[in-house]
């Protein structure tokens, strides 16, 4: 493999909190330790990101990261706990967290931990949420709003006997850089990109039938609660309703890459790379609809006869 880091963020601020520790598929060989941490960024944005390894080593010894991720969700300190939280320097991954649930698909990015060092000794970590990436583009998208959506393939991983890869859609929200960008990538190229990883309020679409105003009938607690929900529908529809979304903004981005230079560059990009990476997601996203549509049979339609029009 290539010296270059095909995927790389970095997470720098104040610890928030830590939560949801857990050990996934314990006593198999294959064992997980994992938790959540919230990162205050700066004075507006708390990223969270998550610590996840292996507890044991191939030869069954505990492994040296699982023991550093312990000490470190044991003793850190917290705004939530100690109203002043430890510094911290994260270097991590970007991944997409995609999974069926109930029958509805669902996807984000997700920041996974590889290190993490707290200050000390007098050094300062700059508060910063930024990523560098190497990237199969798959498609660059315009969006209605005159900005760019780039549909990419990014590397978690490649070892000898296996590679995983992971889909995610990259922004361009500066209007000064669409043009810029446009005319330098386009699909099917590899290029390694960077930017910012920040919150924006995305519009939701809200039912016609859960906007309409409701007949004030009733009396007492009932009649205000209907006078409520009726100024709660007014708002939603003078207004609109936004939800905050972790996004990864591009901001620039360097070469361009053919799948015959990845290959002699040992990078994790030729064809053949690209298309296991592609044919590992999809058989995931199977196997997840597999066990959703096992475990909740009645959030999937059945066909019969009926409905079938020959």
């Amino acid at each position: 493999m290539a010296k270059e880091i095909m995927n790389f963020v970095q997470v720098n601020g104040e610890v928030v909190d830590v939560y949801g520790e857990k050990i996934v598929n314990e006593g198999e060989s294959y064992e997980r330790y994992e938790f959540m941490m919230k990162v205050k960024t700066d004075e507006d944005n708390v990223r969270d990101v998550k610590f996840s390894c292996n507890t044991k080593t191939a030869k069954g010894e505990e492994s040296s990261k699982y023991k550093g991720f312990i000490t470190i969700f044991d003793e850190i300190k917290t705004i939530a706990e100690n109203e002043k939280g430890d510094r911290i320097s994260l270097s991590c991954k970007v991944t997409n967290n995609a999974y069926y649930s109930k029958g509805v698909f669902y996807e984000k990015p997700e920041l996974v931990v590889d290190f993490a060092n707290r200050e000390k000794n007098g050094k300062r970590y700059e508060d910063n949420a930024s990523f560098s990436v190497y990237a199969y583009i798959e498609d660059v998208i315009e969006t209605k709003d005159g900005l760019l959506d780039f549909k990419c393939l990014v590397n978690e991983y490649k070892t000898t006997r296996s590679i995983k890869g992971h889909e995610l859609i990259f922004k361009v929200l500066d209007k000064d850089l669409v043009e810029d960008f446009k005319s330098t990538y386009k699909k099917g190229d590899v290029a390694q990109l960077e930017g910012l990883i920040k919150d924006v309020k995305i519009k939701v679409e809200v039912p016609e039938e859960k906007l309409v105003e409701l007949e004030v009938k009733g009396v007492g607690s009932a009649r205000q609660k209907i006078i409520e929900e009726n100024a709660r529908r007014k708002e939603m529809r003078e207004n609109g309703v936004y939800e905050t979304e972790m996004v990864l903004e591009l901001t620039g981005g360097y070469d361009t890459y053919t799948p015959e230079q990845c290959e002699e560059l040992e990078y994790p990009y030729s064809n053949e790379d690209i298309d296991d990476m592609l044919d590992k997601i999809d058989e995931l996203l199977d196997k997840s609809k597999a066990r959703d549509q096992k475990r909740y049979p009645g959030s999937y339609d059945s066909i019969n006869d009926e409905d079938v029009p020959f």
